[in-house]
């Protein structure tokens, strides 16, 4: 009869369940910090980082920049 393997992200899941910091993980395991990472995030303990788009950013500041020009031409008036 064959043994289940158990691979080096089960391990870290297990490890990550338990609450041990990943530095110490890397370290036990000899794995890198990104294998940890990617283990965690896929594991449900990471959030993904949503990243602004540069459209997103651009739109954000002209609209800025439109309220101060509103703001501007109402106090002059």
């Amino acid at each position: 009869m064959k043994r289940k393997v158990i691979t080096k992200s089960d391990k870290i899941r297990k490890f990550l369940d338990l609450g041990v910091s990943r530095e110490k993980i890397c370290k036990k395991l000899d794995v890198s910090q990104q294998l940890v990472y990617i283990v965690a995030r896929n594991h449900g303990m990471v959030s993904p980082v949503k990243r602004k788009s540069k459209r997103n950013i651009e739109r954000e500041v002209l609209e800025k920049l439109w309220s101060i020009l509103k703001d501007h031409m109402e106090t002059a008036a």
